[in-house]
């Protein structure tokens, strides 16, 4: 069944959307780099559990590939978007910067297509023009004419 998947996607948004928003709103005292430590180390003990109780019946090998599979998703992808996201919170609002990041999934339908030559339905075609619309729209000022 789907819907417990699409009820965990909301609620991550929503989360997600409220962190951004007390990120941005916030003074920290901390450092970007303990922050990033703090946020992978609690998700990462929530993960592990959620991991043992929900797929107690599949197998897990540790091996070395593992271990540096792992490790670069910690450090390369993960801790580079932290950074990369946190810059963009201090340099436009919040709601800018969530626009740009929801053209996400345009870009993976895309590598999709290009690298496993996955279809483009014209459905999946105008979801992603419609993503791409409202992220263009967020930037569009209209302008004020004098008088």
């Amino acid at each position: 069944m789907t819907v417990p998947g699409v009820v965990s996607a909301l609620a991550a948004t929503i989360a997600w959307a409220l962190g951004s928003v007390l990120y941005r709103r916030g003074k920290w005292q901390s450092t970007f780099w303990q922050q990033v430590f703090w946020q992978l180390a609690v998700s990462g003990v929530v993960l592990v559990i959620l991991a043992v109780v929900l797929e107690w019946n599949h197998a897990v090998r540790l091996t070395p590939q593992l271990a540096v599979i792992t490790v670069y998703n910690i450090l390369v992808p993960t801790a580079l978007a932290f950074w990369c996201w946190s810059q963009a919170l201090t340099r436009v609002r919040a709601s800018t910067a969530s626009q740009i990041l929801l053209l996400s999934p345009v870009f993976g339908v895309a590598q999709s297509h290009f690298v496993l030559g996955e279809p483009l339905t014209p459905a999946v075609l105008a979801s992603a023009a419609c993503v791409i619309i409202g992220a263009c729209l967020t930037f569009w000022r209209p302008s004020t004419s004098p008088g």
